[in-house]
């Protein structure tokens, strides 16, 4: 089973990610399964996990051990390669101060690093990750890049979710340092 830690945005950011989402899917016939889970910054990248019990022991500590915190969503940015799925994302600007919190993760899971881990690492909270044709690749970067966010966001939770088979699942949703701090999930 693979498993992502990632802290949760908040409700005004889903809404304008969600807007996007849906004109992308009208204007541009772009698929919207990405619009499944909550918007989030993943922690890491996905990892192989067979203790789920451990994993969620840790999400707690990991959780009770973090203070609210908030960071600055700048603007609509994309990965494209082609043959592959492309990401457009809104950008993090504090990505500096996030890198220990990415380290400390890796580190206290003991998990390998790979092509988009350790100090590659870029947080990010994606919008659409999907194969796109030349044209819809076209119109995504003619109206959609570089797209203005530029807002102060708060993140209160941390999430764990799941991917058995095909599909993403919210398996945990907890506050960070907040009244249920230490308490077991």
């Amino acid at each position: 089973m693979n498993a992502v830690l990632t802290l949760l945005l908040d409700w005004p950011v889903h809404n304008w990610m969600r807007r996007v989402s849906l004109e992308l899917y009208q204007q541009c016939g772009i698929e919207m399964n990405s619009a499944h889970n909550a918007p989030h910054l993943s922690l890491r990248s996905g990892f192989e996990t067979i203790d789920l019990g451990h994993l969620e022991r840790y999400a707690a500590q990991l959780a009770a051990s973090l203070d609210p915190l908030r960071v600055t969503l700048t603007d609509l940015k994309l990965w494209a390669n082609p043959g592959e799925a492309c990401v457009l994302y809104l950008d993090v600007a504090e990505q500096e101060m996030l890198m220990p919190l990415h380290h400390r993760v890796t580190r206290d899971l003991n998990l390998p690093l790979n092509d988009y881990d350790g100090n590659r690492f870029h947080f990010h909270a994606t919008v659409m990750w999907e194969p796109l044709t030349a044209e819809q690749l076209e119109a995504v970067q003619s109206q959609y890049l570089g797209r203005a966010f530029d807002r102060q966001v708060s993140i209160d939770h941390l999430c764990l979710y799941l991917k058995v088979d095909r599909s993403i699942h919210t398996h945990l949703i907890l506050p960070l340092g907040g009244e249920d701090r230490g308490r077991d999930p």
